[in-house]
């Protein structure tokens, strides 16, 4: 018996000292409480653990009160929430007040909150929880009169509200590191009361952090981020409208609203799009390979009120501009501020018509939104009706606290008739009027239609660390193109079938092309490099291109072919790649390098190929010749930014003036007929310079300012030859000028935007003679024609209230625009008219009403969109070879009232 007495004594010996010091004390409290007491333990102990406490499904984050002051160490409240057993909230109330307007913030937003119910053993029950809410002091708000520093083309991450970015944890997902970064957004803070009631608390509270992060950039002067502030000023009807309000462009409408915008920028001829890469969300807007025009970018898709801003970039400074990123790149990023529904309808000068329907949910992200547009008009003059419609629909999608998705569908249909062009001497004579159309049944059957399709999507997760995430964006895009147009009359004739000499010179342009690619990309948080805070961020990009073209010489009845021109088939692969890196080498000296690559692949079956054209011999083979090409470009881009007066030394005037200097190479691909069986692609490859200085006038507070200078080098230059209604070679071309950018906010409810650029571009040498061209009659210094070297725009807008009807403030909203575009050299020695341009609108607001008249060309100028001069013949019996100066009429004064009611 002894034995095991012993065997049970150092049993309970090691028991002891191995048993937590939490299970002694516990045991001495059991023994010390009564046997009622012991029970009402155990089933405390079985309740807590039965219960699993709520958790977060959707957020929907607290904005900032408008107008509100928030103090140094900013604002900090705390709000409960009854959650009922299907996860809603159904009470909120303050139980720590940070002041009535940010109070009532909070608990508008909370009461959108979903969770995952509380539950007993499963079983959902109702459970109420405490939400903090904390509200930091804003930065400087120097977004409100300029632009934002940002990586280009990003879109707005969906749990962001209202300029700031809002972030949060939960009992699912809360870290546990306890040495968090205090510059990351994701707060949590850990709730230590251990008793189990029937409130089911969980253990992590949620904390929900209003945020902003204020990024060091130091890009080159001439990166602009258009805020609707600014482009909404005055009528802004496409995004060719918004575009015009970045400095230095003229964009113009080639044949009204039939065909894309003619971009003119900083010394480049962009034609449709060739010369500036454009993105809308994830889809880019550059067709590669189109027939009408390399890079062809055709923005009447767009729906302005859906557009929060514009991200321009002049000159190839960033890795992650890429193909036709020649003068430059341009990002519109989708966005509705104004939450809420929203009906329209708009009724102009030439029964101008348009009607909008935009839905835009309440307590969502701005990126969520349904839009429907349809618009038509007989045109302000003969051969200008059009119809369109466009829908735009947009979801972001929150995925716990450090993901989110975006989804995009969208879809465009039009369909424009065209006025062509029309000789001046013709107008100047009084033969044809300046909005008329030739009577001619080959210049009355000009027409175009366009239609896109797209849908993508886009993924962000941010990692553990301040800054790193992950983001991945795919797309899908199919377009449509038809183009029925004749500039030259009776030109055309060919050797082979002398018997149709006289048919017309009308071409039809088809282009279908459908288009799939994406982008994968990291950003780093930042490290210690050298002992130099350092980021990268690097990334793929891929895009496959599948297009069908052809252009046939047609007669105006049946669309009768006469002579076939081209019928292709095209496969374009790019693949790229980009590196970015950023490095802050002193408090006055930022430095940003990278490195973009990509390789392009071309397969063409071209159907006509081999067609003995102009010979009057017997063709003895087949038509077809089928070849393939591949080429690789490697560009550096990299700026250096020098802060004169760096972080808070100097509280004068100068505070905020740095001078940056950015250098960088692109380039834009060929058109793909043009390649040869094995070549090593050309790509026309771009060298690009600028210095200037940025100054932040008192903080950038009333006053933001850009001055530059530039300079680029471009190889083998395009420009519209109207003959062929296509582009030819110039060969290379430099490009010098300069910039001026003010914004500023000088009074309340004022705010000025201008610009004024200077630039001249001149040919390297004499175009190449082609048997089209065998003397192109121009040498080295000439300039190059169609680009307007002096471009000026101003914005003013003024917002104030006029009285109170009821309690409620009536609002007036006015706008002027005033633009300048220089006179342009034309070919052969002949120069364009300038153009100066005043455009006026004013808005007033009650409640959910809204009036807006708006008037462009208020003085009624007859200007000319678009000169040029070649060689046209409208008589086929009276032939000429003597170019003439020819013009697209500009529209006259036009008077739109829209009515909006909102709810």
């Amino acid at each position: 018996m002894k034995p095991l007495i012993d065997v049970l004594f150092i049993s309970l010996l090691l028991w002891i000292s191995s048993a937590p010091a939490g299970a002694i004390k516990n045991a001495k409290k059991r023994k010390e409480s009564s046997p009622s007491d012991e029970k009402s333990t155990k089933a405390s102990e079985k309740k807590k653990s039965d219960i699993s406490p709520p958790q977060v499904i959707k957020i929907v984050p607290a904005e900032y009160p408008q107008g509100a002051k928030i103090p140094p160490d900013g604002i900090k409240l705390m709000v409960e929430v009854q959650i009922s057993v299907q996860g809603k909230v159904l009470k909120s109330k303050v139980v720590k007040s940070g002041g009535k307007a940010f109070d009532q913030e909070a608990l508008k937003a909370v009461a959108k909150w979903i969770f995952k119910p509380a539950a007993f053993k499963g079983r959902p029950m109702r459970a109420s929880m405490q939400i903090p809410f904390e509200f930091p002091p804003l930065p400087d708000k120097e977004e409100e009169i300029v632009e934002e520093e940002i990586s280009s083309g990003e879109q707005e991450d969906p749990v962001a509200k209202d300029k700031t970015r809002i972030a949060s944890g939960n009992s699912a997902g809360a870290r546990e590191d306890s040495k968090q970064d205090k510059s990351d957004p994701i707060s949590h803070k850990n709730n230590q009361k251990n008793n189990a009631s029937s409130s089911a608390e969980p253990e992590d509270q949620i904390v929900v952090t209003t945020y902003k992060s204020k990024k060091k950039e130091s890009r080159p002067v001439s990166e602009f981020k258009i805020t609707k502030a600014v482009f909404a000023i005055t009528s802004k009807k496409s995004g060719g409208d918004i575009l015009k309000a970045a400095p230095g462009f003229y964009v113009a409408k080639p044949q009204n609203e039939g065909i894309a915008n003619a971009i003119f920028l900083r010394g480049f001829n962009a034609r449709h799009g060739q010369d500036f890469e454009m993105w809308a969300g994830e889809v880019p807007i550059n067709l590669d390979g189109h027939i009408h025009a390399q890079g062809y970018a055709d923005m009447h898709f767009l729906i302005p009120e859906t557009i929060h801003s514009l991200n321009v970039l002049e000159g190839v400074y960033d890795p992650v501009q890429g193909n036709f990123a020649v003068a430059g790149s341009g990002y519109f990023k989708y966005g509705v501020e104004n939450r809420g529904s929203q009906v329209s309808y708009s009724q102009g000068s030439y029964n101008s018509r348009r009607l909008l329907l935009l839905h835009a949910p309440k307590g969502e992200s701005r990126e969520t939104f349904l839009a429907v547009s349809l618009k038509e008009s007989d045109g302000f003059g003969t051969n200008r009706s059009y119809r369109q419609a466009k829908v735009a629909a947009r979801y972001a999608l929150v995925l716990g606290t450090r993901a989110f998705a975006v989804f995009h569908l969208g879809a465009y249909g039009s369909r424009s008739v065209l006025p062509g062009v029309l000789k001046l001497e013709d107008i100047e004579s009084g033969n044809i009027g300046l909005y008329d159309t030739y009577n001619d049944p080959t210049a009355q059957s000009q027409s175009s239609s366009f239609s896109r399709f797209e849908a993508s999507m886009r993924f962000e997760q941010r990692l553990s660390k301040p800054e790193e995430k992950l983001e991945f964006s795919a797309y899908f895009l199919r377009t449509n193109f038809r183009l029925r147009q004749n500039f030259t009359g009776y030109t055309l004739w060919f050797n082979d079938k002398p018997e149709l000499k006289g048919m017309g010179d009308l071409h039809q342009q088809v282009n279908f092309a459908t288009t799939v690619g994406g982008k994968f990309s990291y950003t780093s948080a930042t490290h210690k490099i050298f002992g130099f805070d350092s980021r990268f961020k690097y990334g793929v990009q891929l895009r496959s291109d599948w297009i069908e073209q052809s252009e046939d010489l047609i007669l105006p009845a049946q669309n009768a072919i006469w002579r076939k021109n081209l019928d292709a088939d095209i496969q374009i692969i790019d693949a790229g790649l980009f590196l970015d890196s950023e490095f802050a080498l002193s408090k006055y000296i930022d430095l940003k390098a990278g490195l973009r690559a990509d390789s392009l692949t071309y397969q063409i079956d071209d159907k006509l190929g081999n067609w003995q054209y102009n010979t009057p011999t017997v063709q003895n083979y087949e038509l077809g010749k089928k070849r393939d090409a591949m080429g690789t470009f490697y560009g550096p881009r990299m700026s250096l930014k020098y802060n004169i007066f760096p972080g808070d030394e100097s509280k004068n005037i100068f505070k905020g003036l740095a001078l940056i200097t950015a250098y960088g190479q692109g380039f834009r691909s060929p058109p793909p007929r043009t390649l040869e069986e094995g070549e090593d692609t050309p790509f026309a490859k771009v060298h690009s310079l600028e210095t200037g200085l940025k100054w932040n006038l008192w903080g950038g507070k009333k006053y933001y300012l850009k001055l530059s200078g530039f300079y680029t080098y471009l190889s083998d230059d395009y420009t519209y030859d109207p003959t062929t209604a296509m582009a030819r070679s110039i060969g290379d071309t430099t490009r010098y000028g300069s910039m001026l950018y003010l914004v500023s906010r000088p009074l309340k409810g004022l705010i000025f935007s201008g610009s004024i650029t200077y630039s001249r571009g001149v040919l390297e040498g004499p175009p190449l003679a082609t048997t089209d061209n065998p003397t192109p009659g121009q040498k080295k210094g000439d300039l190059i024609s169609y680009i307007p070297p002096l471009v000026g725009r101003i914005d003013l807008g003024y917002r104030h209230n006029l009285l109170k009807i009821r309690g409620y403030s009536l609002k007036a909203v006015w706008g002027a625009t005033y633009s300048y575009t220089g006179s342009r050299p034309l070919p052969y020695s002949q120069w364009a008219d300038p153009i100066q341009l005043l455009d006026l609108s004013c808005t007033v607001l009650y409640r959910n009403l809204s009036l807006k008249f708006e008037v462009s060309n208020l003085f009624d100028h007859r200007w000319h969109e678009m000169e040029y001069n070649f060689v046209s013949q409208w008589d086929p019996n009276v032939q000429t070879s003597l170019p003439k100066r020819h013009v697209v009429a500009g529209a006259p004064r036009m008077i739109t009232a829209t009515l909006a009611i909102k709810f």
